[in-house]
């Protein structure tokens, strides 16, 4: 059974992220946290738990964006190999900044606002 974590300060994009992803793996166990800071605690749930398959963040969040949350857990070794995907809305240069810096730490990067298929096809690359 796959385990994803869905993190993103916007509860109503992360209920329709969560929704997209039950309907992609309708067996997969889905976490949820809101901003990086949960997010953290949730990846040491899962150090005691099952292993998590795949992380998804925002990129801009309170207390820990998206690339704090990514380099934390690229300097984790229990999650150094953690497939990550980076959400973000940010149009223009700093988008393409952001894509660089997702792949300098390993993460593949979807653009908001995303369709399922978008969706779908870029899990399809990680896992």
């Amino acid at each position: 059974m796959k385990k994803i974590l869905v993190v993103d300060d916007s509860g109503d994009l992360r209920s329709s992220l969560v929704d997209s992803l039950q309907s992609l793996f309708p067996d997969a166990k889905i976490l949820e946290a809101q901003d990086g800071v949960e997010a953290k605690d949730r990846l040491e749930e899962c150090l005691a738990d099952e292993p998590l398959d795949t992380l998804i963040t925002d990129y801009e969040m309170p207390k820990m964006n998206g690339l704090e949350l990514a380099q934390l857990v690229r300097n984790n070794p229990a999650f150094s190999n953690l497939p990550i995907v980076m959400m973000s809305g940010i149009i223009g240069e700093r988008a393409h900044a952001l894509r660089a810096i997702s792949r300098d730490l390993g993460c593949s990067f979807l653009e908001k606002p995303f369709r399922r298929e978008d969706l779908r096809l870029v899990l399809s690359r990680i896992q």
